[in-house]
């Protein structure tokens, strides 16, 4: 479904990606983790277009998103879910406002949409509080609202940028239950970027290791943080001991 091909960016000048290549496959779960900085968000970004990459190829579904024209990136967009570390919801629309916003955007019928919103609010744990502004939700509320605006335009891969970094440790939990279930019903691909071990364990098929804008390791869960080949893969064996 998705190939990275010796992907590369620089900032100012200075590489930020130097040549990082990975799959993910339909309905696979891949978990990129790293320290700060190892450039696993530039990743995540160039893969929704969001970022222009200095080189490398990005092939979703058979196309070279490198080809693709402008005018076509939102189309794109449409098949690529994306969550955001900090929610990035329209403060003046209600949660169900938010989530319909795409769906309206693409020609569906309100009515449709607004079933539609609500579903996907349900599926991620909001059963009520469809009229309520961002600022009315808790951090938690606000990131299932985000997570349920991705899913509602039926990704076949969807990608999440550490979104559990905005919030407060006591909201963590309702945000990690729902990925969890995102990640478990297999219907698309899943690449997400975080610093949760005790998640990555519980989900991932794959993890993805990172550092200085290279891939340093990569397999299963159990081989990466039981016996790691790399210092990013033993400093994670060193926290996971502690979940």
């Amino acid at each position: 479904m998705l190939e990275v091909c010796e992907l590369k960016k620089s900032f100012a000048r200075k590489p930020v990606l130097k040549g990082v290549s990975f799959q993910v496959k339909a309905g696979e779960t891949v978990v990129l983790m790293g320290p700060s900085g190892c450039g696993k968000s530039t990743t995540i970004r160039c893969i929704n277009l969001l970022l222009n990459p200095d080189g490398g190829r990005i092939i979703f579904k058979g196309q070279d998103l490198s080809q693709v024209p402008q005018r076509e990136v939102f189309l794109i967009r449409q098949e690529m879910g994306f969550v955001f570390q900090r929610f990035n919801l329209v403060s003046r629309l209600t949660a169900r406002e938010n989530v319909m916003l795409a769906l309206l955007y693409r020609g569906v019928e309100r009515e449709k949409a607004l079933e539609m919103a609500e579903g996907a609010l349900e599926e991620m744990g909001l059963h009520t509080g469809y009229e309520l502004k961002p600022a009315q939700l808790s951090g938690g509320e606000q990131q299932r609202v985000a997570l349920a605006r991705a899913l509602v335009m039926e990704p076949e891969l969807i990608l999440l940028d550490e979104p559990t970094a905005s919030l407060d440790p006591i909201l963590v939990k309702e945000v990690l239950e729902a990925i969890e279930k995102l990640s478990q019903e297999k219907r698309r691909g899943v690449l997400l970027v975080t610093h949760e071990v005790a998640l990555a364990r519980r989900i991932a098929d794959r993890i993805i290791l990172m550092d200085c804008g290279r891939i340093v390791e990569e397999g299963p869960p159990a081989r990466v943080f039981e016996s790691p080949r790399s210092w990013v893969g033993q400093r994670y064996q060193e926290i996971s001991q502690y979940h």
